[in-house]
């Protein structure tokens, strides 16, 4: 029987191959275009207009840590322990 994090691993090469590739990628790219869009227009809504360079820069780098951090094995901010 094969364990959780091989059918994972199998399926995620899966996705990435020949044509499914570009749309997983597609959609990848599309999520966070939109995530990042959300952004941008809940701070214009709140009357900050920064520079869309800046906004995708920071979301970037927020993602990328959050990531990070995850992958050290920390405890992210909003997991509730009890």
């Amino acid at each position: 029987m094969r364990s959780r994090a091989e059918a994972i691993a199998e399926q995620s090469q899966q996705l990435l191959r020949g044509r499914k590739a570009f749309l997983t990628l597609g959609w990848s790219f599309g999520y966070w275009l939109t995530d990042a869009a959300v952004l941008y227009l809940m701070l214009w809504g709140l009357g900050s207009t920064p520079h869309i360079g800046a906004v995708l820069l920071a979301y970037t780098v927020g993602w990328r840590l959050r990531q990070l951090s995850a992958a050290a094995g920390t405890v992210r901010p909003h997991a509730v322990h009890g």
